[in-house]
């Protein structure tokens, strides 16, 4: 990823000290620390509570230590501040008997970040709640600079410390509206970031120049501190053991010996990552367990689907299948029996989350039966799935499915399809063509699942590792990938408060925003092309990665959220990866700025340094407006 922008009949490139940088970026800082209200941050009530209780108590704060009299001065603080008002109650603050409800609690974070924060709180103890929360603020508003700190010492070590882009990522990092509000707020993210990113700069410098003794501790270090401060962090941290390979295997007579060890490693965390003596039938979530069995004669094909006691599963419908059942008469039907005779409800068919048949019970027992059923379908249905239910079951007991189709038209019940192929997608039924609208029926088609170690790792991340495979289902959840993107990409700019204080123009600005990030990735495939040589691979290979896995684990946050209340990620969780991030896009940006012919060069530099400045004063004209001026009436 090297490479110097070259300015038109200059031999030197425009350039930025670091200190004027520094200090527009600590001025746009302070602008967000006072600018947005006590409380409008994410979760920022309940960092604060973990932020004073280690400061009062002097140690980490167990889970179950709550301080009712912190809980009620911060209750009253909100409450002054107008935090309730949008949520149409107040908490009860005479009651001394019931901590007073501040938000989602944090005392089960790790503790680096709320260390830190604490110190001046242990200075100013006696200090009012709402100042406190600005000298935690101001913590956070440091960390920041470090942030900044760290951005321009990458930029130099892989751009040169005469290219533009040297001193362009780190303003464009202390500019960046959505970025600088999150690294202002009482968060972990904040510590993740801060120390992540100073841990990419000793990687880069090892990667770039060499492995020495300081660097390998300092990397190690800052390791460890990522681990102790949030595990969104984590992500960059798998590729420590390859950073450190590739930087002791410099050379270039060992790249043969760092492709073969590297692809070693990469094939040894697919291997754990997988149980991959557990196949589960693909479009069928959650997928945490296995799904699909290879056992005894299957009424079609090979394989069936399984349903343990306590579970479920649902297939989401595509697009094609909600187009075609509009206004229609359809027949959701299949083979059902169990491991002995019990009463299970029918496969359910749900569109625009209302069932469309009631919960009808049948009996089944050990010999496959074929049950089926007709419905009149709305004249819109936007989301859809199927969904089989055996929750309310023993876990003891196993349902069975194989051959289910939703079909348009209306089918006789006790008249069973014949498929004209083993995975069910045609056939005949009741002497007409049919095409299955359901995707895999059969369960012929299936996909190792996630192990167990890895599954439980997960979850203690919020993430459901039944539905990793969901996120490769671009069919059946189109609607939720497109979205989430639409939303990091608002959040990413500047999507202020606890996401939802826009900025003024709405969705067109964010269009524009949308139409930026696409030009920069057009802008890293020219750059690739026209300067692949000078591209340092390794960086860009670890960067690449970081920046896809922090998005899979990002978007991963809410998979599965749209069969009750679809949740749509925000660009916090992918900030982690912001320093690679930025590289790219900026790195992307030059090629396209390197069109640009003006007489005096200086002048396109210039230009973007006041229009990142005027996009930072229209992100506080936007949260001036929403909470001072009426606007959020």
């Amino acid at each position: 990823m090297k490479a110097e922008m070259q300015p038109v009949n200059q031999k030197r490139d425009f350039h930025i000290p670091f200190w004027v940088i520094l200090l527009i970026a600590a001025l746009n800082g302070l602008v967000y620390v006072f600018l947005v209200p006590p409380w409008q941050h994410y979760d920022e009530p309940g960092h604060f509570e973990y932020v004073t209780l280690f400061a009062r108590m002097g140690h980490l704060p167990d889970e179950e230590e709550i301080d009712h009299s912190i809980r009620r001065q911060m209750a009253a603080s909100m409450v002054e501040h107008d935090f309730f008002r949008s949520l149409g109650w107040s908490p009860n603050l005479i009651d001394l008997g019931t901590p007073p409800w501040i938000g989602i609690t944090q005392l089960d974070d790790q503790p680096l970040y709320y260390f830190l924060a604490s110190l001046p709180l242990r200075i100013f103890a006696n200090q009012d709640v709402t100042v406190q929360l600005y000298l935690a603020r101001l913590v956070s508003w440091v960390l920041f600079l470090v942030t900044i700190f760290a951005a321009w010492n990458t930029s130099r070590i892989l751009f040169g410390k005469q290219s533009s882009l040297g001193w362009g990522i780190p303003l464009f990092l202390g500019c960046l509206p959505g970025f600088v509000d999150l690294m202002t707020s009482i968060n972990n993210d904040v510590g993740a970031i801060a120390v992540l990113s100073l841990y990419f700069w000793l990687s880069v410098w090892i990667l770039v120049d060499r492995v020495n003794l300081w660097r390998v501790i300092g990397v190690f270090a800052l390791a460890v501190a990522a681990f102790y401060t949030k595990s969104t962090a984590l992500v960059g941290l798998l590729f420590l053991p390859i950073i450190l390979l590739w930087g002791v295997l410099g050379k270039r007579n060992w790249i043969y010996i760092q492709i073969g060890l590297s692809l070693v490693a990469f094939l040894a965390l697919i291997w754990v990552f997988f149980d991959w003596g557990s196949r589960t039938p693909v479009w069928y979530y959650p997928a945490g367990k296995s799904l699909r069995q290879i056992k005894g004669k299957a009424p079609l094909g090979n394989a069936y689907l399984v349903l343990l006691g306590g579970s479920s599963a649902y297939q989401m419908l595509t697009a094609k299948a909600l187009k075609m059942i509009q206004g229609q008469d359809v027949t959701l039907g299949g083979w059902i029996w169990s491991d002995q005779s019990i009463t299970i409800s029918l496969p359910q068919l749900v569109l625009n989350k209302q069932s469309q048949n009631a919960e009808e019970k049948i009996a089944i027992g050990e010999t496959p039966k074929y049950f089926s059923y007709t419905v009149k379908i709305p004249e819109v249905a936007d989301v859809g799935w199927v969904y089989l239910n055996a929750s309310d079951l023993p876990a003891s007991l196993q349902v069975y499915y194989d051959g289910l189709v939703l079909s348009v038209g209306e089918y006789p019940v006790g008249v069973v399809p014949l498929f004209t192929d083993m995975k069910g997608r045609v056939g005949s039924w009741n002497g007409k063509g049919f095409e299955n609208l359901l995707r895999n029926g059969s369960a012929e088609t299936a996909l190792p699942i996630v192990s167990e170690g890895i599954a439980i790792w997960m979850s203690k991340r919020y993430l459901n590792a039944g539905y990793f495979w969901s996120l490769f289902d671009f069919e059946g959840s189109k609607s939720y990938l497109l979205t989430s993107l639409r939303r990091m990409v608002q959040t990413f700019w500047g999507y202020f408060g606890w996401a939802h204080v826009p900025l003024m123009g709405g969705e067109r600005i964010y269009l524009l925003f949308s139409a930026f990030t696409i030009v920069a990735i057009f802008g890293i495939l020219a750059k690739l092309i026209s300067d692949v040589r000078k591209a340092n691979w390794k960086v860009g290979v670890i960067f690449t990665l970081v920046i896809f896995g922090q998005l899979w684990l990002t978007i991963m946050r809410h998979a599965g959220s749209w069969f009750s209340a679809p949740m749509y990620p925000v660009a916090r969780y992918f900030f982690p990866a912001i320093l690679p991030f930025s590289i790219g896009l900026c790195w992307g940006w030059s090629k396209i700025f390197a069109f640009i012919k003006l007489p005096d060069y200086r002048v396109k530099y210039l230009t973007s340094i006041v229009l990142l400045e005027a996009l930072n004063i229209w992100a506080w004209l936007s949260i001036y407006g929403f909470y001072y001026g009426g606007n959020n009436a």
